[in-house]
């Protein structure tokens, strides 16, 4: 199974995003905005072999708190609602993962 693009936000708020992101404006991409950012930027999104849906808890990457602690300051673990079926598998050049789930090894990622 590939990646279906046509669940995440449009082509014109991407190419926003690289005007905002070229001037150093931070950008958060939650859910499938954050899979679609990592798309466009090279990484790669793929099928989940198990869905998150519902409860899951969200843990900072240890060996990237400092860089997690701009989002996350003072936050270990948290609990989130999660509805995805995808997941980004491989960060594009630059991004750092800062988060993740039992199910999805890059929940969080900083550029």
């Amino acid at each position: 199974m590939k990646f279906d693009q046509s669940y995440v936000i449009s082509y014109l708020n991407i190419f926003l995003l690289y005007d905002q992101i070229e001037k150093s404006i931070p950008v958060l991409g939650i859910c499938y905005g954050m899979q679609e950012l990592a798309f466009k930027f090279g990484g790669e999104v793929a099928p989940s072999k198990e869905r998150e849906f519902g409860r899951a808890t969200l843990d900072i990457t240890q060996e990237n708190a400092e860089a997690a602690s701009l989002l996350f300051e003072g936050v270990e673990q948290s609990q989130m609602w999660m509805s995805h079926g995808d997941k980004v598998v491989r960060l594009p050049d630059g991004f750092v993962n800062i988060a993740h789930t039992e199910n999805s090894e890059n929940a969080g990622d900083y550029l």
